[in-house]
């Protein structure tokens, strides 16, 4: 486009949040490249660590005002029993929250709350001139930014990453419809694995074309590899959550005790489970070998993968249907130069070339990990191999500048209009 820079608004549940570099580091790319980008969080983020990073965001941040108290006063007592159509009443087209397959499982009190999101994401973008709203994580944000266009003025564009994907909201028929209709209305679709694009894609086939495969990237810039490690010194990073697999980390190292290995395991994050992990070390007698220490920012998290011999990360598909889409964590120690072992979940065999940058054991099945984590203490020069690997694969396939620059091309086709036959090496 010429003239004035590109302009876009992103749409967060919460922002910013310690587990979301990968949409802090877009962001900051993007305006790296010159595009203008506004910050609209449905919600403030929880008390936690703060990302460095953060200091260098030009990017304003708004966060949508008072959506539960501004629900109580527009409809007083009574709203969970009695839905009202919000958007009617602030000029918009009458919402069927009955009826729309966006709110399938929804309460009419999110009903409303979305409602009132997208009515002030609408009027929001009018007056700052933003006419292109993107949302990651294909949930209430991308339900707020679908609503806030519908109300004119505005196109919209979505990510989807995993849970969004997974999990289930109104139930099978109710999820599948309420994604489709996030599909055919969005500007274009982002899957940031082609896992994730091919499920999209068969899904909605009518709207494929619309649908692209843009991986998270990391600033290369800023990693450089240390010198190679003894792989018996393990690094795991992720929330402490069923999907990342730690509690068959922890059987696995218990697995390499037995069989005479020399290892330490530290274990980075925090979450739900972390006092059933602490209690599973101590039952397997690893106190001295696995350390949970906590969440970290991201430059302590670099630094402890460079003091690293290899990472771990034994994902699984949790109870309820989740599971990681792209993680981040892998692409950045493989950046670092570190082997990585990890197992085949949805995007990971698009990161790790088993037996070439890493290797994947069977998700579940703490011998099969204990035994690769294995393989790679016992052999140290050829763990060091698959880190040099590791290293040209990221930057092949996991560049910040050039993935955000793929993403800037179809923010400029969408407000050109040309969002359809916008081609994008």
């Amino acid at each position: 486009m010429s003239g004035s820079p590109l302009r876009v608004g992103y749409v967060l549940n919460r922002f910013p949040r310690l587990t979301q570099t990968f949409v802090l580091n877009e962001i900051l790319e993007l305006e790296r490249q010159g595009i203008e980008v506004e910050v609209f969080s449905l919600l403030r983020p929880p008390p936690e660590l703060r990302h460095p990073a953060l200091d260098d965001l030009a990017a304003r941040v708004t966060y949508l005002p008072g959506l539960d108290q501004a629900a109580g006063l527009l409809f007083g007592e009574g709203l969970e029993d009695r839905p009202r159509p919000v958007l009617s009443e602030l000029g918009g087209a009458p919402v069927d929250a009955a009826g729309d397959p966006l709110f399938a499982g929804a309460s009419a009190a999110t009903v409303a709350r979305l409602e009132i999101a997208a009515a002030s994401l609408s009027l929001l973008a009018r007056a700052r001139g933003i006419r292109h709203l993107h949302a990651h994580f294909g949930t209430d944000q991308t339900t707020a930014a679908l609503l806030a266009a519908r109300l004119g003025g505005c196109g919209f564009s979505w990510t989807a990453h995993a849970r969004d994907l997974f999990l289930s909201f109104g139930g099978g028929a109710a999820d599948r419809e309420m994604r489709r209709t996030k599909l055919r209305e969005a500007r274009f679709v982002v899957a940031v694995s082609e896992y994730n694009r091919r499920l999209l894609a068969d899904l909605a086939p009518e709207h494929a074309a619309k649908i692209h495969c843009i991986r998270n990237g990391i600033d290369l810039s800023r990693i450089r590899p240390a010198d190679a490690v003894p792989p018996r010194e393990i690094l795991a990073v992720g929330r402490l959550v069923e999907k990342k697999g730690f509690a068959d980390l922890v059987d696995a190292c218990a697995r390499l005790a037995a069989d005479g290995a020399d290892f330490r395991c530290h274990i980075v994050g925090e979450g739900p489970l972390e006092a059933a992990l602490r209690a599973r070390i101590r039952a397997c007698g690893l106190e001295d070998r696995v350390r949970l220490i906590g969440a970290r920012p991201q430059p302590e998290v670099f630094l402890a993968m460079r003091r690293a011999g290899m990472l771990v990360l034994p994902c699984a598909v949790a109870g309820n249907g989740d599971r990681d889409g792209l993680p981040t964590v892998l692409i950045e120690a493989m950046a670092h130069g570190l082997p990585v072992v990890s197992c085949p979940v949805t995007g990971v065999p698009e990161i790790v070339e088993d037996g070439v940058t890493g290797l994947l054991a069977p998700s579940r099945d703490p011998g099969a990990l204990a035994r690769a984590m294995g393989r790679l203490i016992a052999d140290p020069a050829g763990a060091a191999a698959m880190g040099r690997a590791g290293r040209l694969r990221a930057e092949r396939l996991f560049d910040l500048g050039h993935n955000v620059a793929r993403l800037a091309a179809h923010f400029e086709g969408a407000l050109c209009g040309k969002e359809r036959i916008v081609q994008v090496a």
